[in-house]
């Protein structure tokens, strides 16, 4: 857990909310707790952090137990380019991968018999989370995208008989205004990386805070991103460890080297919007 904070305040009944944040959650970054106390809210939100990790290292168990040996085929439904991935391989390991490039293509996949006799399918859709990305939640063009899939969800569900499909989309998204947006200067010595709003950094510390003196935000102590992080244990965590992390304020973006295109929607904060995430149970 990289950050804890309250979010209380969006409702009329004034009970304390909580999110906990993983960046290096291999499945769930954020997980949310409530209490009649503030305290009560915090550790709900770190208990369902920790839930969510120890779930993330037994997911091979579930399988062998609770799918493998029920000789349940699943098949997991997302774009072409993300097929075969090192993500997807861990995520959806022991699962038919079936890659679609487009709506009509999905729709004809849903067609195929391996499809219709299964008895669990696993469909990502990231175009309307692209749209909001690219064009804003609730722009004409994210809308009709959201029209677009739920055509499509209403055909699909007419010949859903006797399975269980999942579908999502991603994190949910909020457009940040163009006063929130800040551009950072610095040269190779310094790198960064992760997300536009928990920045990872490597580089001289001195350098650093004079990139970030007019960010809104904060510095995470070394001490403190071991004590939420963890040290890395192997090859892979070492790659990408940071030595620094920046914390943005909500509703700040910042725009790094690497990174140009000039969205309209993000996510990555804490936000009620941000930390939910999308999901149709079909189930007959």
């Amino acid at each position: 857990v990289t950050r804890a904070s309250f979010i209380e305040g969006f409702s009329e009944i004034d009970i304390p909310v909580a999110i906990a944040y993983r960046p290096n959650s291999k499945v769930l970054s954020q997980s949310g707790g409530k209490g009649i106390s503030k305290s009560q809210a915090m550790i709900s939100a770190l208990m369902e952090s920790f839930e969510c990790d120890a779930a993330e290292k037994i997911i091979p168990c579930i399988e062998k137990k609770n799918i493998n040996e029920k000789n349940i085929v699943f098949n997991v439904i997302q774009p072409k380019d993300l097929i075969n991935t090192s993500l997807s391989k861990h995520l959806y390991r022991g699962a038919n991968q079936i890659g679609y490039e487009s709506l009509d293509e999905l729709g004809e996949i849903f067609t195929l018999s391996n499809i219709l006799d299964n008895q669990f399918n696993f469909l990502y859709y990231p175009v309307i989370d692209v749209a909001a990305h690219v064009y804003g939640t609730n722009s004409e063009e994210w809308l009709i995208e959201v029209k677009k899939f739920s055509e499509f969800l209403s055909e699909i569900t007419k010949s859903d008989v006797g399975r269980y499909t999942c579908l999502t989309a991603d994190h949910g998204v909020i457009n940040v205004d163009d006063k929130n947006r800040h551009k950072i200067v610095y040269d190779d010595s310094v790198k960064i990386y992760g997300d536009q709003r928990s920045v990872y950094i490597n580089g001289d510390m001195k350098k650093i805070k004079n990139i970030f003196k007019n960010i809104p935000g904060h510095f995470l102590e070394k001490q403190e991103i071991e004590s939420l992080i963890g040290l890395p244990n192997d090859d892979e965590r070492n790659n990408f460890f940071p030595e620094h992390v920046f914390l943005l304020d909500d509703g700040h973006i910042i725009f790094p080297n690497h990174l140009s295109a000039n969205l309209r929607g993000y996510h990555g904060g804490l936000t009620p919007k941000e930390v939910a995430i999308p999901l149709i149970e079909i189930v007959s």
